[in-house]
């Protein structure tokens, strides 16, 4: 906020999008701090300098931009409000047993101490013994046995018999994390209670990831998860594989992030261009393949920045438009914050916008000397 009220109207190296943005993303940013954390006296000297503004700035500008920053902050409260709502309700089921139909959606193992296997199971209905209700559409994070859990596949469609739900007090911290996850309980399978529809088969993009690791060796296997999928495995020798990333620093490059797909654009463009494909035809065909690509992964935050930057990219491209960095990360953060508000509170998405901000910042600073504030801020003269 310091650093916008530098800005000037009269500076002719100022884009009036550029300024927009960053004021919707700071409102957001600020909206998610103050409704999350409870820090309410934040909100007066906002108020203050949003109310100093409006009265002494005739431009429609200032009060539009006013306009959407409100906006942005409604959206906020509202998305806030959703979420926590949806994780308090249905209390009821809690704590008694039921009869639990799903599909998994993601398979986790973790060898290391005592072997279990952790599956996210989109539910399909819930059924309550004593009252006969019933629930649906809910993801759940149960944990089993891991010799219990080797037929189980990512897509098949199982049912748990007496299933009991745990949820944390929405006071814990590991229930700002489930809500961030969107999962709404937990619960731990002790003995055989599931029953596999042997009918049901995976999804195709788990049959193609199979047959593909089928002709692996293990320690192949435990480089292409991380590196292609975004899947952790936790075991001795993913261990090992770690421990020796570190002592070459190549560390970063074993967690699947945003540089990965940056490399894949890089690869794919080169290709295509020297296959001589038309520029609209190449960059729809890379949106297709980037897309399918995030089908068939674990996506992380840094994951989502970096696809969403360049669907923005290859969409500024095929209609002719001008690519701008600083826009596009903007509108980025904008669309993260709005969707999931919680991931403000934690550090992946801190380091990951934070340093992607830093680093847009200084190519600006360096190459062109305008963004949003002024010269004599970015570099000197």
């Amino acid at each position: 906020m310091l650093v916008l009220t530098m800005i000037t109207e009269q500076s002719p190296y100022f884009f009036p999008l550029t300024r927009i943005l960053m004021w919707c993303a700071a409102t957001s940013i600020a909206t998610s701090i103050i409704l999350l954390t409870h820090s309410w006296l934040l909100l007066l000297p906002i108020i203050l300098f949003l109310g100093y503004l409006f009265c002494t700035k005739e431009t429609k500008l200032y009060r539009n931009t006013l306009c959407l920053c409100a906006c942005a902050a409604t959206l906020i409260f509202m998305r806030i409000e959703q979420q926590q709502k949806c994780f308090v309700t249905d209390q009821n089921f809690l704590g008694k047993p039921l009869i639990v139909r799903g599909f998994i959606q993601q398979i986790q193992t973790n060898t290391l101490d005592k072997p279990t296997t952790t599956i996210l199971l989109k539910t399909t209905n819930v059924y309550n013994q004593d009252t006969g209700a019933m629930l649906t559409s809910k993801l759940l994070s149960i944990q089993m046995p891991h010799k219990r859990a080797l037929r189980l596949k990512t897509g098949q469609k199982i049912v748990i018999y007496k299933l009991h739900l745990q949820q944390p007090e929405l006071s814990n911290p590991y229930s700002t994390y489930l809500i961030k996850e969107g999962v709404w309980a937990t619960a731990y399978v002790t003995s055989e209670r599931f029953f596999v529809y042997k009918k049901n088969k995976p999804y195709w993009y788990q049959s193609t990831l199979e047959y593909l690791t089928h002709y692996f060796d293990s320690a192949t296997a435990h480089l292409y998860n991380p590196l292609f999928l975004g899947k952790k495995e936790h075991d001795l020798q993913a261990i090992s594989i770690q421990h020796q990333s570190l002592y070459w620093g190549i560390a970063h490059h074993m967690a699947r992030s945003g540089i990965h797909l940056v490399t894949l654009l890089g690869l794919c463009i080169a290709i295509f261009h020297y296959a001589r494909i038309r520029s609209r035809v190449r960059f729809g065909i890379y949106i297709m393949l980037v897309i399918g690509y995030w089908l068939i992964t674990i996506p992380s935050v840094s994951f989502l920045r970096s696809l969403c930057m360049i669907l923005l990219q290859m969409f500024s491209k095929i209609h002719g438009y001008q690519y701008s960095g600083i826009h596009a990360f903007t509108l980025t953060t904008l669309l993260v914050i709005q969707y999931n508000p919680l991931h403000i509170l934690f550090l992946d998405f801190q380091l990951s916008f934070g340093i992607t901000a830093v680093i847009i910042w200084l190519f600006y600073a360096k190459w062109t000397k305008t963004v949003a504030f002024l010269p004599s801020f970015l570099a000197p003269s």
